[in-house]
């Protein structure tokens, strides 16, 4: 009876812990774009658009990936343009890897389909509050990026402590 009492606290103290653990970051944003025939030609552009209400506040943004495990290259190069309410226009070129140096794939396997997440930007904050537009084109050598069907903007915010 007393061993069965210590499991359960036990199995409460780690639920909480992994639950605050988890409550350190909340998703925010998460928006998706599906690719007709898991093509993502060089014309076609993914584009959000994230409204930030609180400027200062930081955010982790990520990209999440759906691609077959036949995906041709271990890397994707995406050209990234961020429009913000002033109108100013940051650009980039940015480039991920799909796969480690051995050539196993990152992320989940489901079948053949890999899910992949990858960090975009770390810690950011936005300097003013409006609308702020993503736009991303795949930027591989080839015009059609295939078996790559969903291209998905994710941003999260980071808790700080207030101590």
């Amino acid at each position: 009876m007393h061993r069965l009492l210590q499991n359960k606290l036990g199995i409460i103290l780690i639920s909480a812990l992994l639950l605050t653990e988890a409550c350190a970051e909340s998703s925010f944003f998460s928006q998706s774009i599906n690719f007709e025939d898991s093509v993502w030609n060089e014309d076609e552009v993914a584009e959000f658009q994230l409204d930030i209400t609180e400027p200062k506040q930081n955010y982790y943004l990520f990209f999440d990936l759906k691609s077959s495990e036949n995906f041709a290259t271990s890397n994707l190069w995406i050209f990234a343009e961020v429009l913000a309410p002033d109108g100013t226009v940051q650009t980039d070129t940015l480039e991920f890897d799909m796969a480690d140096d051995t050539g196993k794939w990152l992320g989940k396997h489901t079948g053949s389909e890999v899910e992949t997440t990858l960090l975009y930007k770390r810690d950011v904050a936005f300097p003013a509050a409006g609308a702020y537009k993503f736009r991303f084109r795949q930027g591989m050598r080839d015009d059609q990026t295939p078996l790559l069907s969903e291209f998905s903007l994710r941003a999260e915010i980071l808790e700080t402590d207030k101590n």
